[in-house]
Parts: C-alpha cells; sequence; structure tokens
C-alpha cells in the first residue's frame, strides 16, 4: 500500500475510533462513496485498480465500525453513489465536484485517497 494511503487510512480509522457509538453518518458516508467509486470507475474516471484498491480500504474501515442500524439504507447510498449521485443530498456527481471548482475525474480523484 502507497504510504500516502496508509496515513489516510490511519487517519480514517482513528476518526472512526472517535466516532463509535455515534449514529450511522459515518457508515453511509463510506458505502455512499463505494457506490462513487464505481461510478468513476465505469465512466473512465478511475483506474481499475485504483478503484478496487479505494475500496478495499473503505471496505476495512466500515468492518471496524458498530453495526449499522439500517444496512438497508447503507446499500440504498452505494447504489445512488454508482448512478453518480453523492450523500444523502442525491447532489449530482458534476454539480459537487463544480460546487469544489473541480474537474469530475479530480473529484473521483481525491475520492480515491
Amino acid at each position: 500500500m502507497p504510504k500516502r494511503s496508509s496515513i489516510c487510512l490511519i487517519t480514517m480509522l482513528a476518526s472512526v475510533s472517535a466516532v463509535k457509538g455515534a449514529d450511522d453518518s459515518v457508515y453511509f458516508s463510506l458505502r455512499n462513496r463505494m457506490g462513487l467509486l464505481r461510478y468513476c470507475q465505469d465512466h473512465g474516471l478511475l483506474d481499475e485498480q485504483v478503484a478496487v484498491n479505494a475500496t478495499q480500504r473503505l471496505a476495512q474501515v466500515i468492518k471496524g465500525l458498530p453495526a449499522a442500524a439500517d444496512p438497508v439504507k447503507g446499500d440504498a447510498l452505494e447504489d445512488a453513489g454508482s448512478v453518480g449521485k453523492w450523500g444523502q443530498t442525491g447532489m449530482s456527481v458534476e454539480q459537487r465536484a463544480s460546487t469544489f471548482g473541480l474537474s469530475l475525474k479530480d473529484q473521483c480523484t481525491e475520492w480515491s485517497e
């Protein structure tokens, strides 16, 4: 695993540890991001291996979370991400990238890190 990815994963795990017992928002966010990575890969915005590696890191973090109260909502948010909808707002990935002054490719790269 590249050094930067290791640091990001450690940071994510530390953040998750700090919110254990909190609501399911971290779980929902990570599930949506997994779908977004699939969207980015499917649209040629991320290399397949980059998307796979990032998805595996997210899955590791999710495994460390308490069981979600509503895993079906997690499934729905991951599915929404896979068709280009960001978060619980359902904002399009194009609109979200534009809001932050990013190209869609740059947004996908950011999500994969």
